[in-house]
């Protein structure tokens, strides 16, 4: 089926905190790589912990990403000793901000941990009813909860219909989670916000929609041997991919937690890498295009310390800082980044000065006042992309690769990867280096 992106008339809407965001990238770029020409507003609701850098991040892949923090009255209500509160805490109920929205037709709710893998076209048709997928994993079939009547609906993809966005839904679920710890159904007992999603819905139309719209990565594995032809999407539930490596060492035994992790994560870390390189790269070259040149200087000064930057140099040599410590800037996680101690004032006296970063602290800095004769450069050095440095001919090795722009190589130390590639460029121009590292 040929995909057709949604109206304005239908947005989308996904939980996240800092502990997603890759998960998040991979949803985004998943969504794009299918529809293109995508223009609906992407709600991104979180519980605060979504800093400066990695908003800017997501918004580097796509612009209509929208951030919310929600008030929720109903958080006092989720008691201490409530098994889920334990193990979702309040971000597990956000997606219930879905019903909070207005003038859409339709809201499509996504867990941050699925991939998309096909059309969704579907989801935004004409109809009144919701639209979610039975739940299977661990089972080749769906239980039917006896509270309920009906087969345990996934939480992880709804499309909720435009009529049933209205203060009273918004009351009902509010409601519904505040005695989320109330025992109510041994089935649906075990789950946080699917529990809510399916007490709110026992009274509402809904349409079920067959697996390939929502295939938990365990089904795939135990029941499909693996093979994802005709699925749209692919439901991660339980331990997330991307808190194993290459991102991260994994926190518990994923082996023993669930013998198909494995497979799952290989599959989830080979699309979100196929997904992550083609952004990476994409982006690299609209922010090349705008750098500006090296000058025609026939000597360079370069250092990773400002202060041999403000030293007297050689009459017409061109000066170049070399940083790569986002903790210089506040860091990753800080919400309101900025130049350290007193360097802008430092910067602004300086005629021209060429500084050198790795492409990843971009969303960092892109906010930041600069001094008019400040230029920035970019390095395209990432994990998993770039491989280690351990001899001037390693980046001849991945120069000499097809695709372009290149990866750098990197070091354990990160000035030492930023000299090397920045003294290849400098050389390439034919510029002498005085290196002050």
């Amino acid at each position: 089926m040929q995909a057709k992106a949604p109206s304005a008339e239908i947005c989308f809407l996904t939980v996240a905190d800092y502990r997603f965001c890759r998960g998040l990238e991979a949803l985004l770029l998943g969504l794009l790589a299918i529809y293109p020409a995508l223009s609906s507003t992407v709600f991104v609701v979180h519980d605060g912990t979504l800093s400066t850098y990695l908003r800017n991040r997501l918004l580097s892949i796509y612009k209509g990403v929208r951030f919310v923090v929600p008030a929720v009255s109903w958080a006092a209500q989720l008691p201490e000793n409530s098994a889920n509160r334990k193990r979702i805490g309040v971000l597990g109920y956000l997606n219930a901000y879905a019903l909070s929205l207005r003038d859409y037709r339709r809201v499509i709710v996504l867990d941050a941990d699925l991939l998309i893998e096909g059309p969704l076209d579907c989801l935004w048709e004409e109809g009144e009813a919701f639209r979610m997928v039975p739940d299977c994993g661990a089972r080749p079939w769906t239980p039917i909860s006896p509270a309920t009547k009906r087969p345990v609906l996934n939480s992880g993809l709804i499309s909720v219909p435009g009529t049933a966005l209205t203060a009273s839904a918004e009351d009902r679920i509010a409601d519904l989670i505040g005695m989320a710890a109330e025992p109510y159904c041994q089935l649906l007992d075990r789950f946080a916000d699917q529990k809510i999603w399916n007490q709110f819905l026992i009274d509402c139309p809904v349409q079920l929609l067959p697996i390939n719209l929502n295939c938990n990565a365990k089904y795939l594995f135990r029941y499909l041997g693996g093979v994802v032809q005709g699925l749209s999407v692919i439901h991660f539930a339980g331990p997330k991919p991307w808190l194993t490596w290459p991102w991260f060492e994994p926190a518990f035994d994923y082996l023993e937690a669930d013998p198909t992790f494995p497979a799952a994560c290989w599959l989830w870390n080979d699309r979100y890498c196929r997904l992550l390189a083609r952004w990476r790269t994409a982006l690299f070259r609209e922010v090349q295009q705008q750098e500006a040149g090296l000058g025609s200087q026939a000597s360079a000064v370069v250092s990773g310390a400002l202060q041999a930057l403000l030293e007297p140099a050689a009459s017409g040599s061109s000066r170049h800082l070399l940083m790569a410590d986002a903790n210089a800037f506040g860091g990753f996680a800080c919400d309101q980044p900025h130049w350290p101690g007193h360097w802008l004032e430092a910067l602004t006296r300086l005629e021209e000065l060429h500084v050198w970063m790795p492409f990843e602290l971009e969303p960092l800095i892109r906010d930041l006042p600069r001094p008019p004769h400040l230029h920035l450069h970019w390095l395209l050095i990432e994990a998993p992309f770039s491989r280690e440095l351990k001899a001037r001919d390693a980046s001849a090795e991945l120069a000499s690769a097809e695709s372009s722009p290149r990866f750098e190589p990197w070091a354990a130390n990160p000035i030492e990867a930023l000299a090397h590639a920045v003294l290849q460029r400098l050389e390439q121009a034919s510029i002498s280096v005085d290196l002050r590292i």
